[in-house]
């Protein structure tokens, strides 16, 4: 018999949470919120991020190239007042470039597969970096 009154009990407590549940869905459903209590929310675009003013462009060697020499020369464009660092495998450099902004390198180059990186370094602390892979080969093709 106490048994039987629990098993009652607990299900006429499900039963009730399910109408109060019900009941509340409805309640909520039918409720009207005036316009001027509710806020508007508006979501604008990102704005870019400003570009940085250090601008780097290679002019040979081209990415991918086959060289059948171990030195390598640079060249390029960047603004007149930047620095520019030039590393291979095996070398680095640092030059400043010409008033109108060319630049030439020479590195030395390991053998095989290479990874040139030209980094550009404005007095403002803005820099760009570019990379070019070469490979030194002597064979022909």
């Amino acid at each position: 018999m106490k048994a039987e009154k629990i098993v009652i009990s607990a299900l006429a407590m499900v039963v009730g949470l399910f109408v109060a549940g019900v009941a509340f869905f409805f309640y909520q459903s039918q409720k009207v919120i005036p316009k001027d209590k509710t806020d508007t929310i508006s979501i604008k675009a990102p704005t870019p991020s400003p570009k940085a003013d250090a601008f780097l462009t290679i002019d040979s060697p081209a990415n991918e190239d086959v060289v059948d020499s171990k030195t390598v020369v640079v060249k390029g464009k960047t603004s007149p007042d930047a620095t520019v660092i030039a590393t291979s495998d095996v070398d680095s450099e640092m030059v400043s470039p010409a008033q109108n902004g060319d630049f030439s390198i020479t590195l030395t180059i390991g053998s095989g597969e290479n990874v040139l990186e030209v980094t550009t370094i404005l007095p403002n602390g803005d820099m760009q970096t570019l990379r070019r892979s070469l490979t030194y080969s002597t064979e022909s093709f």
